[in-house]
């Protein structure tokens, strides 16, 4: 009975996941979407003030807006998956009126709602891996 749930809940939270992530890429009428550099990485303690947990680590990039300026900074969120280094070109989301409040592709992992698409992948697979499991059991 599980694998036949699994069979139906698993493609549906799959596809769901794909179109939300789709839905998000899109850039909105007020960004622009251009090329920069990662120029360095700046190192950080996070946690609280009294519990100083890990090193975190954000990427500095600088990019040229659509109407030439030249912008340096810290993109709003980042993930350090260790794959760029210094020189890496990357993918810049930035704010019309703000080009300060940008935002940069790093990975597939690090987009909004990656993780509803691995649920559902995983699902999936388990839709189709229990029945021969069962199978094989009984």
């Amino acid at each position: 009975m599980l694998p036949y749930v699994l069979m139906g809940i698993g493609p549906v939270v799959l596809v769901v996941g794909l179109l939300l992530m789709r839905s998000a890429d899109a850039a909105s009428s007020s960004q622009e979407v251009v090329e920069g550099t990662l120029v360095r990485w700046e190192h950080r303690h996070v946690g609280s003030s009294t519990n100083l947990g890990s090193l975190g680590s954000l990427p500095v990039v600088r990019f040229r807006t659509t109407d030439g300026r030249e912008v340096e900074g810290k993109p709003r969120r980042a993930a350090d998956r260790g794959i760029y280094r210094t020189g890496h070109r990357v993918q810049v989301r930035y704010d019309r009126a703000d080009p300060t409040s940008f935002l940069v592709r790093q990975g597939w992992l690090d987009r909004p709602y990656a993780f509803v698409v691995l649920v559902g992948a995983g699902l999936t697979l388990l839709s189709v891996v229990l029945p021969v499991v069962f199978s094989a059991l009984g």
